[in-house]
């Protein structure tokens, strides 16, 4: 734990002040002699100081670190799980949820956390159990677990099932940001899109920084028509939250409809610079500077897309285009080619080099990629993960 508390009390820095307390004290009585002593704690806590902000310097290290003290400590395990899921590490994730569960069977959080990685993997039923078995421990903050229950029921769309497992949650615990986002989720599942705005905004009013109720309502709203509020709700949830990769890109998508691609420029490269490995603004900056004429940088970008998701069809598309602006028409053909093969269109010149064909099969290969590609190459919205 000592560990741990370092990152809140800043113990290193105790050394620096009291260095440095006798450093002012050596000179204000011109003492050359005693300068000895301060230059020496200095040094020594400097390099405590070094070798402890290692540790500080992200939840991997710091958690490790904690583990490597007490291998068996549920909090620590528990932690550094969560970052390894948000990385996308599920399976280590799953291994150190569980030993966290069989070191602290009364912490419901490892718990819910490995539920929801399993309702993450579709595992949905699975999920259930594992927290039903949780509630019948009658472990502490059963709320918690009730809010979590309604994730994979709703997923299921058992909605009603849902909503009674909020409403149990709001018993023990009348307002509750987490409840409130989840009535949100239901809501929208339910196609009630004006209660789930409301709900989202519950969920903020209790936490500000809650960031998949702020994407929710965002989201709404540029739906709506109203891509200015849209952007200040972002804007709000990232001042506090810089490192919502999801946020930063739906972000860039208000800025767009507000047309200004300026900023919704700056917003994209935010995303990427917080998760460089996600397709999705990698192709929304495509399309955004493929709108401006600027072929070369979009072509990168929707190259790199589809490295990352090659199943993404619009970065295909997408790609076709500025690869025909280019005046690349045989790679422009090939990636239109694959695409509408893989979707069943157009067999009938697909495997043809486009010098080959006639005037008719060109204007339906034309005609085929023109119908695909207003619905394909358009802005994506994030799509964050369950959380409570």
């Amino acid at each position: 734990w000592a560990i741990g508390a370092q990152r809140y009390l800043y113990l290193p820095s105790l050394g620096f002040c009291l260095a440095a307390a006798v450093l002012c004290e050596a000179a204000r009585r011109r003492r050359p002699a005693a300068w000895a002593l301060p230059i020496v704690l200095v040094a020594g806590f400097f390099a405590l100081s070094v070798s402890g902000a290692g540790q500080w310097r992200d939840g991997f290290r710091l958690f490790g670190a904690m583990l490597e003290h007490t291998p068996d400590n549920p909090l620590a395990l528990n932690n550094l799980a969560t970052h390894h899921e948000r990385k996308g590490d599920r399976e280590r994730a799953i291994e150190l949820f569980e030993r966290s569960v069989q070191l602290d069977p009364e912490d419901p959080m490892a718990a819910i956390n490995l539920a929801l990685v399993r309702s993450g993997q579709g595992r949905q039923e699975e999920a259930l159990e594992r927290l039903r078995r949780v509630q019948d421990r009658g472990v502490r903050n059963r709320e918690l677990v009730w809010i979590a229950m309604a994730i994979p029921l709703r997923l299921l769309g058992r909605l009603a099932e849902a909503r009674e497992c909020l409403e149990r949650a709001r018993k023990i615990l009348p307002e509750s940001a987490r409840t409130w986002h989840q009535f949100g989720e239901i809501a929208l599942a339910e196609g009630k899109r004006e209660e789930a705005e409301a709900s989202f905004r519950r969920c903020l009013e209790w936490n500000p920084d809650h960031t998949l109720a702020a994407q929710r309502l965002a989201a709404l709203l540029r739906e709506r028509g109203e891509p200015a509020r849209s952007r200040d709700v972002l804007a709000d949830v990232l001042a506090g939250n810089p490192a919502f990769a999801t946020g930063w890109n739906d972000l860039g998508l208000s800025l767009d409809s507000l047309r200004d691609p300026v900023a919704a420029e700056v917003a994209y490269r935010r995303a990427l610079a917080v998760d460089p490995a996600w397709c999705v603004p990698h192709q929304n900056l495509g399309i955004l500077l493929l709108k401006s004429n600027r072929h070369d940088e979009a072509g990168e970008h929707f190259a790199r897309a589809l490295e990352l998701a090659p199943t993404l069809q619009e970065a295909r598309v997408s790609l076709g285009i500025v690869r025909l602006e280019q005046g690349r028409t045989e790679e422009a053909v090939a990636l239109w080619q694959a695409f509408l093969q893989a979707a069943g269109e157009a067999d009938e010149f697909a495997p043809a080099p486009w010098d080959a064909l006639d005037t008719a099969a060109r204007e339906r290969a034309c005609a085929a990629v023109r119908a695909i590609r207003d619905r394909l190459a358009r802005p994506l919205r994030g799509l964050a993960d369950e959380d409570l």
